[in-house]
Protein backbone atom coordinates (compact mmCIF):
# COMPACT_ATOMS: atom_id res chain seq x y z
CA UNK A 1 0.00 0.00 0.00
CA UNK A 2 2.51 2.26 1.26
CA UNK A 3 4.58 1.44 -2.47
CA UNK A 4 1.51 2.56 -4.47
CA UNK A 5 0.79 6.09 -2.58
CA UNK A 6 4.50 6.83 -3.14
CA UNK A 7 3.92 5.74 -7.14
CA UNK A 8 0.91 7.58 -7.58
CA UNK A 9 2.86 10.70 -6.00
CA UNK A 10 5.64 10.76 -8.03
CA UNK A 11 3.29 10.66 -11.17
CA UNK A 12 1.45 13.77 -9.57
CA UNK A 13 4.73 15.33 -9.35
CA UNK A 14 6.54 14.94 -12.58
CA UNK A 15 4.46 16.99 -14.48
CA UNK A 16 5.05 19.90 -12.31
CA UNK A 17 8.55 19.53 -12.70
CA UNK A 18 8.37 19.29 -16.52
CA UNK A 19 6.88 22.41 -16.34
CA UNK A 20 9.46 23.87 -13.86
CA UNK A 21 12.37 23.21 -16.45
CA UNK A 22 10.50 24.51 -19.13
CA UNK A 23 9.55 27.59 -17.17
CA UNK A 24 13.64 28.18 -16.28
CA UNK A 25 14.50 27.56 -19.80
CA UNK A 26 12.37 29.74 -21.08
CA UNK A 27 13.43 32.86 -19.04
CA UNK A 28 16.85 31.87 -19.62
CA UNK A 29 16.36 31.45 -23.23
CA UNK A 30 14.42 35.16 -22.87
CA UNK A 31 17.50 36.87 -21.46
CA UNK A 32 15.49 37.68 -18.16
CA UNK A 33 18.13 35.64 -15.98
CA UNK A 34 21.43 36.99 -14.73
CA UNK A 35 22.14 40.06 -17.19
CA UNK A 36 24.89 39.44 -19.19
CA UNK A 37 28.46 41.03 -17.90
CA UNK A 38 29.90 41.02 -21.50
CA UNK A 39 28.46 41.60 -25.39
CA UNK A 40 27.87 38.15 -27.26
CA UNK A 41 27.38 39.43 -30.58
CA UNK A 42 29.58 42.62 -32.29
CA UNK A 43 28.25 44.23 -35.38
CA UNK A 44 30.88 44.96 -37.05
CA UNK A 45 30.26 47.87 -39.56
CA UNK A 46 33.20 49.17 -42.04
CA UNK A 47 31.45 51.96 -44.28
CA UNK A 48 28.83 50.16 -46.09
CA UNK A 49 28.96 46.86 -45.03
CA UNK A 50 28.04 44.98 -41.97
CA UNK A 51 28.82 41.53 -40.00
CA UNK A 52 27.20 39.82 -37.08
CA UNK A 53 30.17 37.81 -35.17
CA UNK A 54 30.54 36.40 -31.74
CA UNK A 55 32.61 38.68 -29.84
CA UNK A 56 35.08 35.36 -29.09
CA UNK A 57 35.79 35.56 -32.69
CA UNK A 58 36.79 39.22 -32.44
CA UNK A 59 38.98 38.27 -29.54
CA UNK A 60 40.42 35.19 -31.00
CA UNK A 61 41.61 37.43 -34.54
CA UNK A 62 43.15 40.26 -32.62
CA UNK A 63 45.43 37.28 -30.39
CA UNK A 64 46.18 35.13 -33.41
CA UNK A 65 45.84 37.29 -36.88
CA UNK A 66 43.32 34.44 -38.52
CA UNK A 67 39.97 34.54 -38.52
CA UNK A 68 37.68 32.09 -37.31
CA UNK A 69 34.73 32.21 -38.64
CA UNK A 70 33.72 32.47 -42.26
CA UNK A 71 32.04 35.75 -42.02
CA UNK A 72 34.93 37.47 -40.34
CA UNK A 73 36.91 36.08 -43.27
CA UNK A 74 34.87 37.38 -45.89
CA UNK A 75 34.19 41.25 -43.57
CA UNK A 76 38.36 41.51 -43.58
CA UNK A 77 39.04 39.89 -46.88
CA UNK A 78 36.65 42.73 -48.21
CA UNK A 79 38.36 45.63 -46.01
CA UNK A 80 41.71 45.01 -44.87
CA UNK A 81 41.88 48.35 -43.85
CA UNK A 82 39.26 46.85 -41.00
CA UNK A 83 40.92 44.25 -40.11
CA UNK A 84 44.21 46.24 -39.21
CA UNK A 85 41.70 48.69 -37.18
CA UNK A 86 40.60 45.38 -35.48
CA UNK A 87 44.15 44.13 -34.61
CA UNK A 88 45.79 47.42 -33.50
CA UNK A 89 43.43 49.90 -32.74
CA UNK A 90 40.97 47.48 -30.26
CA UNK A 91 43.90 46.50 -28.19
CA UNK A 92 46.00 49.47 -28.14
CA UNK A 93 45.55 50.86 -24.45
CA UNK A 94 44.94 54.37 -23.42
CA UNK A 95 46.35 55.33 -19.36
CA UNK A 96 44.05 57.26 -17.10
CA UNK A 97 46.58 59.08 -14.74
CA UNK A 98 45.40 58.69 -10.80
CA UNK A 99 44.43 62.14 -10.64
CA UNK A 100 41.27 61.82 -13.46
CA UNK A 101 40.21 58.67 -12.10
CA UNK A 102 37.60 60.01 -10.06
CA UNK A 103 36.71 62.27 -12.78
CA UNK A 104 36.25 59.32 -15.60
CA UNK A 105 34.58 57.34 -12.81
CA UNK A 106 31.69 59.82 -12.68
CA UNK A 107 31.16 59.73 -15.91
CA UNK A 108 27.89 61.92 -17.07
CA UNK A 109 28.77 64.04 -13.94
CA UNK A 110 31.95 65.49 -15.49
CA UNK A 111 33.07 67.54 -18.02
CA UNK A 112 35.72 64.97 -18.62
CA UNK A 113 33.74 61.75 -18.06
CA UNK A 114 31.53 63.14 -20.43
CA UNK A 115 33.39 64.02 -23.50
CA UNK A 116 35.62 60.70 -23.28
CA UNK A 117 31.95 58.71 -23.23
CA UNK A 118 30.33 61.08 -25.93
CA UNK A 119 33.46 60.43 -28.42
CA UNK A 120 33.77 56.68 -27.66
CA UNK A 121 30.00 56.63 -28.15
CA UNK A 122 30.97 57.58 -31.87
CA UNK A 123 32.55 54.06 -32.00
CA UNK A 124 30.58 52.09 -29.71
CA UNK A 125 26.84 51.93 -28.93
CA UNK A 126 23.86 49.59 -28.26
CA UNK A 127 22.46 47.54 -31.01
CA UNK A 128 19.04 48.44 -29.72
CA UNK A 129 19.27 51.74 -28.31
CA UNK A 130 21.96 53.86 -29.94
CA UNK A 131 21.63 56.99 -27.72
CA UNK A 132 21.96 54.97 -23.95
CA UNK A 133 24.86 55.95 -22.65
CA UNK A 134 24.33 54.22 -19.45
CA UNK A 135 26.00 50.76 -20.76
CA UNK A 136 29.06 52.82 -22.26
CA UNK A 137 29.50 54.16 -18.97
CA UNK A 138 29.51 50.78 -17.08
CA UNK A 139 31.78 49.59 -19.41
CA UNK A 140 34.39 51.91 -19.23
CA UNK A 141 34.51 52.14 -15.64
CA UNK A 142 34.53 48.62 -15.30
CA UNK A 143 37.40 48.50 -18.05
CA UNK A 144 40.06 50.92 -16.18
CA UNK A 145 38.89 49.63 -13.02
CA UNK A 146 41.78 47.63 -11.95
CA UNK A 147 44.77 48.83 -13.68
CA UNK A 148 43.87 52.50 -14.91
CA UNK A 149 44.06 51.32 -18.52
CA UNK A 150 41.44 50.69 -20.88
CA UNK A 151 41.04 49.47 -24.25
CA UNK A 152 38.18 49.11 -26.62
CA UNK A 153 38.38 45.25 -26.55
CA UNK A 154 38.01 45.59 -22.51
CA UNK A 155 34.73 48.26 -23.33
CA UNK A 156 33.40 45.22 -25.56
CA UNK A 157 33.44 42.69 -22.74
CA UNK A 158 32.60 44.82 -20.10
CA UNK A 159 29.52 46.14 -22.13
CA UNK A 160 26.04 44.97 -20.29
CA UNK A 161 24.16 44.14 -22.81
CA UNK A 162 24.00 40.79 -25.30
CA UNK A 163 24.39 42.61 -28.87
CA UNK A 164 26.65 45.60 -29.76
CA UNK A 165 27.44 48.07 -32.68
CA UNK A 166 31.24 48.83 -33.20
CA UNK A 167 31.72 51.61 -35.83
CA UNK A 168 35.14 50.72 -37.71
CA UNK A 169 34.91 53.80 -40.17
CA UNK A 170 36.77 56.42 -38.74
CA UNK A 171 37.37 54.71 -35.29
CA UNK A 172 41.26 55.36 -35.76
CA UNK A 173 40.78 58.71 -35.65
CA UNK A 174 38.41 59.30 -32.81
CA UNK A 175 40.10 56.92 -30.65
CA UNK A 176 43.31 58.24 -31.26
CA UNK A 177 41.74 62.16 -30.09
CA UNK A 178 40.47 59.95 -26.75
CA UNK A 179 43.69 58.91 -26.21
CA UNK A 180 45.59 62.53 -26.51
CA UNK A 181 42.69 63.76 -24.42
CA UNK A 182 43.26 61.73 -21.72
CA UNK A 183 47.14 60.99 -21.67
CA UNK A 184 48.36 64.30 -22.92
CA UNK A 185 45.85 67.21 -22.69
CA UNK A 186 44.51 66.74 -19.31
CA UNK A 187 48.04 66.62 -17.50
CA UNK A 188 48.52 70.09 -19.59
CA UNK A 189 45.35 71.59 -18.20
CA UNK A 190 46.10 70.62 -14.41
CA UNK A 191 49.43 72.10 -14.74
CA UNK A 192 47.73 75.11 -16.34
CA UNK A 193 45.67 75.32 -13.90
CA UNK A 194 47.81 74.95 -10.97
CA UNK A 195 49.97 77.60 -12.08
CA UNK A 196 47.17 79.94 -12.59
CA UNK A 197 45.60 79.49 -8.77
CA UNK A 198 49.08 81.08 -7.63
CA UNK A 199 49.30 83.69 -10.56
CA UNK A 200 45.49 84.98 -8.98
CA UNK A 201 46.46 85.73 -5.56
CA UNK A 202 49.79 84.49 -4.07
CA UNK A 203 49.43 86.46 -0.53
CA UNK A 204 49.17 85.35 2.69
CA UNK A 205 45.72 84.07 4.22
CA UNK A 206 43.81 86.64 6.21
CA UNK A 207 43.31 85.72 10.16
CA UNK A 208 39.62 84.57 11.15
CA UNK A 209 37.83 87.52 12.33
CA UNK A 210 34.29 87.34 14.15
CA UNK A 211 33.07 89.37 11.32
CA UNK A 212 31.95 87.90 8.50
CA UNK A 213 33.46 88.80 5.41
CA UNK A 214 31.10 89.55 2.26
CA UNK A 215 33.88 90.04 -0.42
CA UNK A 216 33.20 87.96 -3.36
CA UNK A 217 34.74 84.64 -4.07
CA UNK A 218 36.00 82.89 -7.16
CA UNK A 219 37.07 78.97 -8.00
CA UNK A 220 39.17 77.76 -10.86
CA UNK A 221 37.99 74.87 -12.81
CA UNK A 222 38.47 72.01 -10.66
CA UNK A 223 40.48 73.76 -7.78
CA UNK A 224 39.60 72.28 -4.59
CA UNK A 225 39.74 75.51 -2.34
CA UNK A 226 38.43 78.92 -3.36
CA UNK A 227 40.35 81.53 -4.23
CA UNK A 228 39.14 84.84 -2.31
CA UNK A 229 38.91 88.09 -4.77
CA UNK A 230 42.49 90.10 -4.99
CA UNK A 231 40.67 93.12 -4.09
CA UNK A 232 39.46 92.04 -0.87
CA UNK A 233 42.94 89.80 0.52
CA UNK A 234 46.05 90.96 -1.75
CA UNK A 235 47.74 94.06 -1.65
CA UNK A 236 47.42 96.19 -4.54
CA UNK A 237 50.78 95.68 -6.75
CA UNK A 238 52.09 99.81 -6.71
CA UNK A 239 51.93 101.08 -10.48
CA UNK A 240 55.13 101.65 -12.36
CA UNK A 241 54.98 105.71 -12.61
CA UNK A 242 53.58 106.10 -8.67
CA UNK A 243 55.55 106.86 -5.47
CA UNK A 244 56.85 103.90 -3.56
CA UNK A 245 53.67 102.69 -1.58
CA UNK A 246 51.58 104.45 -3.71
CA UNK A 247 48.17 102.11 -3.99
CA UNK A 248 46.55 101.42 -7.16
CA UNK A 249 43.66 103.57 -6.05
CA UNK A 250 45.64 106.74 -5.17
CA UNK A 251 47.30 106.21 -8.60
CA UNK A 252 43.82 106.04 -10.60
CA UNK A 253 42.95 109.60 -8.69
CA UNK A 254 41.67 112.29 -10.94
CA UNK A 255 45.02 114.19 -12.39
CA UNK A 256 43.21 117.55 -11.49
CA UNK A 257 44.09 120.50 -9.04
CA UNK A 258 41.39 120.73 -5.81
CA UNK A 259 38.71 122.51 -5.76
CA UNK A 260 40.41 124.83 -3.14
CA UNK A 261 43.79 125.08 -5.28
CA UNK A 262 41.63 126.14 -8.70
CA UNK A 263 39.89 128.97 -6.23
CA UNK A 264 43.53 130.18 -5.45
CA UNK A 265 44.50 130.66 -9.27
CA UNK A 266 44.60 134.15 -9.93
CA UNK A 267 41.77 134.82 -13.06
CA UNK A 268 42.68 136.91 -16.22
CA UNK A 269 41.68 140.29 -15.07
CA UNK A 270 43.49 140.33 -11.85
CA UNK A 271 46.55 139.43 -14.40
CA UNK A 272 46.40 142.41 -16.76
CA UNK A 273 45.80 144.67 -13.37
CA UNK A 274 48.96 142.57 -11.74
CA UNK A 275 51.15 143.62 -15.18
CA UNK A 276 50.18 147.18 -14.62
Amino acid sequence: MTLMHSQRATRRLVPWFNKALLLMAGISFLGLGTPARAAERVILRFEETERTVPLANIESFIETGTPVSQDLQEFVDRHPDAGRIIRDILNAEIYISPSFVAQIRQGLASSTGEFVLIQLSKLVSDASVPDDLQPLETAVINAFENDNRLSLVEVLREYPRPEIRLNLTGLETTYNTVRGFVERVLPALEVAREYLQDLICDCPTPAATDTPTTSPQSRLPGAAIPVAARAANCQDLPLADSQPGATATAAAAPLMPAAAETDALPTEPQRQGNSL
